[in-house]
């Protein structure tokens, strides 16, 4: 699956751009591939007041056939 891309913006610039205040430090990436972890920010699920927040997922597609994330081929 084709779906590279990078990650050339520092931690403190997407904080002050989305104005996320709890954010872990991380390198720039110039080669993200699927699977890799990558920084999602979101509005924080089940919360009085919406917030956003920065938090790690997986980057990538999962068919709709795969029974689960690491089934790769169809059943």
């Amino acid at each position: 699956m084709c779906g590279r891309f990078t990650l050339r913006v520092s931690a403190r610039a997407i904080a002050e751009q989305f104005a996320v205040f709890e954010v872990p430090p991380f390198t720039a990436r110039f080669n993200i591939a699927p699977t890799q972890p990558v920084p999602v920010i979101r509005l924080a699920p089940e919360q009085a007041e919406p917030r956003r927040e920065l938090v790690w997922l997986r980057w990538g597609l999962v068919p709709g056939w795969a029974q689960d994330a690491t089934n790769r081929q169809p059943a």
